[in-house]
């Protein structure tokens, strides 16, 4: 897990594991979008660099959920 001033975390882990924290917090997928959209609203910020995020999103959902992720909330 690691967690940021900005007060988000990101946790990773087996597809077990992962199967097993989704079991526990049922609004998972909701609160990432709120993450995003958070993001979305702020990307216009002169010093906000974001060119991590997609990276990030492939790798913990794969190339068409993380695109598709990233186009409903207007980052692509």
């Amino acid at each position: 897990m690691a967690v940021t001033h900005e007060r988000h975390g990101v946790l990773g882990g087996s597809p077990k594991f992962i199967n097993q924290v989704r079991e526990h917090i049922a609004n998972l997928d909701e609160q990432v979008y709120f993450f995003l959209n958070k993001y979305q609203q702020m990307k216009f910020l002169p010093n906000l660099n974001i060119q991590w995020l997609p990276e990030l999103l492939n790798h913990v959902y794969g190339q068409e959920t993380a695109h598709k992720l990233l186009q409903e909330t207007r980052l692509l």
